[in-house]
């Protein structure tokens, strides 16, 4: 019987993958209001790229987790990639902020 309890609980890896899908996300949002239309067309096109790796993980329901839990190194090149992937992002982010102070 498949009960909640069994059901696996989103992690670490888990809530900085969501982190990262959130950030893009607005990302895009802020780069709508100013960007053209190929930079929002290829923001948008790598986010779907984001979200289809994570949902074949089922990352968002903590699949990605536990599978991880199965290899440290593993587990480690992942949380490297995506601490990578959110520094990148709030970098750009900001970047993009700073712009519009000064415009």
């Amino acid at each position: 019987m498949n009960t909640e309890l069994d059901a696996p609980q989103v992690g670490f890896v888990g809530e900085l993958y969501i982190a990262c899908c959130r950030t893009f996300a607005s990302l895009i949002v802020e780069l709508a209001l100013e960007a053209t239309s190929s930079v929002k067309f290829h923001a948008i096109e790598e986010l779907g790229r984001l979200h289809v790796w994570g949902d074949g993980f089922e990352a968002e329901n903590g699949g990605l987790d536990k599978l991880l839990d199965t290899s440290e190194d593993l587990r480690d090149a992942v949380i490297y990639l995506l601490t990578g992937i959110a520094h990148k992002l709030e970098r750009r982010k900001l970047d993009y902020s700073e712009c519009q102070v000064f415009s």
